[in-house]
């Protein structure tokens, strides 16, 4: 319904035997929700990209994003070219 929370919980585990440091996650949101926060707090949000990233991700991490239901009418537009499937969640050493 419009105005309801969605909660999202992203889990980041490494499970190889290398250590890494400074990676970064993205995760992707749909248009139907608007952000509201995310946590930690090395957190950035892009609102044109409706993307949230968090930096320096330790190698068991669980990261959250609060949004809510938009009213069909100020919903962002989804993009209607075609493009290859990416992965909803990326790590990036840096």
């Amino acid at each position: 319904m419009i105005g309801d929370t969605v909660v999202y919980r992203v889990q980041v585990a490494n499970t190889g035997s290398t250590t890494l440091d400074g990676v970064e996650v993205r995760d992707d949101y749909p248009a139907a929700l608007g952000f509201v926060s995310a946590s930690p707090a090395q957190t950035t949000h892009d609102a044109g990209a409706r993307q949230v990233a968090w930096s320096g991700v330790g190698p068991l991490s669980t990261l959250w994003i609060i949004s809510a239901m938009l009213p069909s009418s100020v919903r962002m537009p989804v993009s209607t070219t075609t493009a290859a499937p990416r992965p909803i969640v990326t790590a990036v050493p840096m």
